[in-house]
């Protein structure tokens, strides 16, 4: 019985630990001023229908850059 329990407890503790580790690197994105721009940026130029559509590689290389 008491090694069950340990289990549950553990299996609980390992969830929320996850949990936290997901929260925390939600906020480092958020937090990331540059990143959230360009997201901005995307997103309002998506509803302002300026995209492309890329279908082979030479479109992707002549839309974007490197990373």
């Amino acid at each position: 019985k008491l090694q069950k329990d340990f289990d549950v407890f553990d299996n609980l503790m390992r969830e929320r630990m996850q949990f936290i580790r997901d929260e925390l690197e939600e906020l480092s994105l958020l937090s990331n001023k540059e990143l959230m721009e360009g997201i901005k940026r995307s997103e309002e130029d998506f509803k302002a229908g300026r995209f492309v559509r890329c279908n082979t590689e030479e479109d992707i290389e002549r839309h974007f850059e490197p990373l």
